[in-house]
């Protein structure tokens, strides 16, 4: 099956009857490592660091060829698209959409002796590095953290390929056997579910995640937040109040509100920090899934939730 991709900048499609995105444009965009390099005189190479990479801004090339007798207002068009300022560029890949600000970097042609046809390659820095999704996801986890999103691959992993549950009394009650799982995609029992047999590669997203936003009980007095793959963390120390404490792991600050879905904000409070590492960042594990480790003090029951939009490569 062949992979579908278009591209649009602000919303506004780039291909049109009179003009195509060349295929493979922007899809995996090269990206460098910062990296601080230490040598040792006399020694050859250099001395492992072992850190993950930390990548730099990120530049996206999308080409475009116009043709017939449009082609000069497809390219006036494409032009106009690409310095309208603020720019959010999008693609959707097999029906799946993603979307990143970017910044022009500049506008170019590709000399061709063909009457009617012009070529233009639109350069755009993506500082926020990933592709992220339109909309942001709420996942909730027990207190002490867990899977935010299950692995990529097959969802019933006993080698059989289904799976049986007891519809009442264990060992006295009718079964039920299924080939599939379903998980909610938001709170339990108030959210769409996915029903499954497997989860494909990039599903839930396969970049790190900078900027989610943690909600716990406000009756914790503190709580600690880690990322498995990479170490980073957030966390919070302070008094406890009533309704919901929100972290911010893209601004590292928190506030406090009564409401579930105050995500935009609310009651400022203090008692941010985090570990050596750095800042919060979830990390895909190697088996695809993302997970988060939590550690919650003074509030014995309810959830912590994470809310975040998926990243892609």
């Amino acid at each position: 099956m062949a992979c579908e991709i278009t591209h649009s900048i602000n919303g506004v499609r780039l291909g049109s009857e009179w003009a195509t995105v060349q295929r493979g444009t922007s899809y995996l965009a090269g990206v460098s490592v910062s990296r601080n390099v230490v040598t040792v005189a006399g020694r050859q190479g250099s001395v492992p660091s072992a850190m993950r990479p930390q990548f730099e801004e990120r530049r996206v090339e999308i080409v475009l060829n116009a043709w017939g007798g449009r082609f000069a207002e497809e390219v006036s068009r494409v032009c106009r698209l690409a310095a309208s300022g603020r720019v959010t560029l999008g693609r959707t890949v097999n029906g799946v959409s993603q979307e990143a600000y970017a910044e022009l970097v500049g506008i170019g042609e590709t000399e061709n002796d063909l009457p009617q046809v012009e070529q233009v390659t639109l350069t755009f820095a993506l500082p926020g590095v990933w592709w992220r999704s339109p909309a942001a996801l709420t996942m909730e986890l027990p207190i002490d953290g867990g899977e935010i999103t299950p692995p990529a691959g097959p969802a019933i992993t006993n080698g059989k390929g289904w799976w049986t549950r007891a519809l009442g009394e264990p060992d006295n009650s009718p079964s039920v056997l299924a080939n599939f799982v379903t998980m909610p995609l938001g709170p339990k029992d108030d959210s769409p579910s996915l029903l499954y047999t497997g989860i494909p590669e990039g599903f839930f997203g396969d970049a790190p995640i900078m900027d989610a936003i943690l909600r716990f009980p406000a009756t914790a007095t503190a709580a600690t937040f880690a990322d498995p793959v990479s170490g980073t963390g957030i966390s919070w120390q302070g008094a406890a109040g009533s309704g919901y404490t929100y972290l911010d792991c893209g601004t590292l600050t928190a506030w406090r509100s009564a409401d579930t879905d105050a995500w935009d904000g609310g009651t400022a409070i203090v008692g941010v920090d985090y570990p050596a590492p750095g800042p919060l960042q979830i990390n895909p594990s190697l088996d695809g899934g993302y997970t988060l480790k939590a550690s919650v003090t003074g509030a014995t029951d309810g959830v912590v939730a994470v809310h975040f939009k998926q990243s892609w490569w």
